[in-house]
């Protein structure tokens, strides 16, 4: 019994030395590479000339800008938007799903730089013209967007922009 708890105990040290060699070669995101921006910041925009009505009554429109800050060109593979909630950062968005390369495209199709697959250009951005988030009250919590790149060498980057949603004035929710 006792060489049962021997072995137990060396198979348990043994995972958790595992974890941590994990945790400490885990390549952490380069930050800095990607500047996002959001105009106007803060936001009061409550109307814009998309086509579907978003499924919100309190809706704030703005333009998100991603910048390749590099010298080589950098894939997005991931996004998100957050908002802070409860003390902390909760991811949300509209699809409901992680957001990949794919709606990427999608969203950023305008801008400068040559978006083929997903890869931005050295000093180029893409441009969501028409971005928005909505909310069930008058007021919206502090927002980020959180993108996420590669480049050729698979080597990790992000960048991310805060955005502030001035809350709409009405007759419960009076700004002082």
């Amino acid at each position: 019994m006792k060489m049962m708890w021997i072995f137990f105990g060396v198979l348990s040290l043994a995972a958790l030395v595992s974890i941590a060699l994990r945790l400490i070669h885990k390549p952490t995101p380069i930050e800095g590479a990607l500047l996002v921006e959001h105009f106007p910041n803060p936001t009061d925009a409550h109307t814009s000339s998309i086509s579907q009505k978003p499924p919100f009554p309190y809706v704030w429109f703005y333009r998100t800008e991603v910048t390749n800050k590099l010298d080589k060109p950098l894939k997005i593979v991931r996004f998100e938007s957050y908002f802070w909630v409860r003390n902390r950062w909760a991811a949300a968005n509209v699809l409901r799903r992680p957001l990949t390369t794919e709606v990427f495209l999608r969203w950023y199709g305008d801008g400068e730089g040559g978006k083929q697959d997903g890869w931005l250009q050295p000093g180029t951005k893409a441009v969501c013209d028409i971005n928005w988030h909505g909310f069930y009250v008058p007021y919206a919590p502090k927002a980020k967007w959180v993108f996420y790149a590669v480049d050729e060498q698979g080597s990790k980057y992000q960048g991310e922009g805060e955005l502030i949603s001035v809350p709409y004035e009405t007759e419960t929710h009076q700004l002082n």
